[in-house]
């Protein structure tokens, strides 16, 4: 069975294309393809968000870690890595979008039992699961004043602007790590595992 989504955004000013692919296994092969048509601002990420149950907040991949990685600070080892959600948030002064990960051939995401999911991608990845949506975080001051997490919030994505800083904090990232306007696709399958 294959479902389509497709259609302008921004008022015409971009387009995407996602392919959604259940294959007779049970597997889901996800295809995604966005094109900016004019020059629009720098993008922070180009992918897909999956919530999840809270349950599934056992994390293991075959990437580089396990300290947080970015497009611009992939220095860690690759591996194979285990944590779980709380365990992977990094407490900020300021809560923010943290605890990526990069180069991921493969990420499991499952509950204590095992159930869950299997993401591969036909290239390497960028993922994060994070405990709170970016509009949540953006809304507090301190941790301790965001809610108790209800789900899990899994970044899937081609790519992702670096963190930068390297030369002051208010720097952008330097132009081999930035998402210009531009045409981006990507693919990747996912295969549900456990009882």
């Amino acid at each position: 069975m294959i479902i389509d989504f497709e259609g302008d955004l921004l008022s015409g000013q971009a387009y995407q294309h996602i392919r959604y692919t259940v294959t007779p296994a049970g597997q889901l092969d996800v295809a995604f393809a966005y094109e900016a048509k004019e020059e629009l601002p720098q993008m922070l990420r180009v992918g897909t968000q999956w919530i999840l149950p809270l349950a599934m907040d056992q994390i293991k991949w075959h990437g580089r870690g396990p300290e947080p990685t970015y497009s611009d600070r992939d220095e860690a080892r690759m591996g194979v890595y285990t944590t779980d959600l709380m365990s992977d948030w990094v407490d900020y002064s300021r809560p923010q979008e943290n605890g990526n990960k990069v180069d991921v051939r493969c990420l499991t995401i499952t509950d204590a039992s095992g159930f869950g999911l299997r993401i591969e991608g036909a290239a390497p990845l960028s993922v994060n699961p994070l405990p709170w949506d970016a509009l949540t975080m953006q809304t507090a001051d301190y941790t301790w004043q965001l809610p108790q997490p209800e789900a899990v919030f899994l970044n899937i994505d081609h790519a992702q602007t670096g963190v930068a800083g390297d030369s002051s904090w208010g720097a952008v990232a330097h132009d081999a790590y930035r998402l210009e306007a531009g045409a981006y696709s990507y693919q990747y399958r996912v295969t549900p595992i456990g009882n």
